[in-house]
């Protein structure tokens, strides 16, 4: 009986059984991302601190951070003449003797 052999990288430890552990890593950081991205978080960020690190941690820390804070560009800006338009309608004393219209606190 002939034995097969198994290649072998310089170290002695076989090359063959990689590929499926490189798989379910790379796919493990990509669920990292779409779990990130839920969290309004950064998803290349997440993607490649899972990549170094590890799925299982990056994970972990994005559960544990939460939802992120909504940025202040996702807020409507504030017109900033805002508070001087909001004064309303001029009061209107009336006609006065000479036709004129008067506003309320304007004399001449």
């Amino acid at each position: 009986m002939q034995r097969t052999r198994v290649a072998a990288n310089f170290h002695g430890a076989p090359t063959g059984d990689i590929m499926p552990f490189l798989i379910v890593w790379l796919c493990g950081a990509v669920l990292v991302g779409i779990l990130a991205a839920k969290r309004h978080r950064s998803v290349l960020g997440w993607v490649l601190f899972s990549l170094i690190l590890s799925p299982l941690f990056g994970a972990l820390f994005v559960l544990a951070l939460g939802e992120a804070p909504p940025l202040a560009l996702d807020k409507p800006a504030e017109d900033p003449l805002a508070p001087m338009t909001r004064i309303g309608k001029p009061q209107v004393e009336g006609p006065t003797s000479s036709g004129e219209t008067r506003l309320k606190g304007f004399s001449r």
